[in-house]
């Protein structure tokens, strides 16, 4: 599962390596992608849920 988060952060933040980064860190940029996803921001996601 947390390979499949890093995938996300990495290609919807545009991180290279998001598992170089603190847990304090990752904790936000996984809470940006989620906010995107609830958005509708990051396309076409099965209500707006990634996981």
């Amino acid at each position: 599962m947390i390979l499949k988060i890093d995938a996300f952060i990495s290609h919807f933040l545009h991180i290279p390596f998001p598992e170089n980064l603190t847990d304090a860190q990752w904790a936000e940029k996984w809470a940006q992608v989620k906010f995107l996803a609830e958005k509708g921001i990051l396309g076409n996601l099965k209500d707006g849920v990634l996981l």
